[in-house]
């Protein structure tokens, strides 16, 4: 959700805990929207 917000400071914490590279966001966060979209036409 932080992403979704561009809530950028709280984005990149998470990112640390999570040990997710901040380059590789954008690609994830649209992966997962395409996975939503995917299981809710389902």
């Amino acid at each position: 959700m932080a992403y979704e917000r561009g809530d950028w400071e709280n984005t990149a914490i998470l990112a640390k805990k999570l040990t997710v590279n901040l380059d590789s966001l954008p690609l994830l966060y649209e992966q997962a929207i395409e996975i939503a979209q995917v299981q809710l036409t389902d």
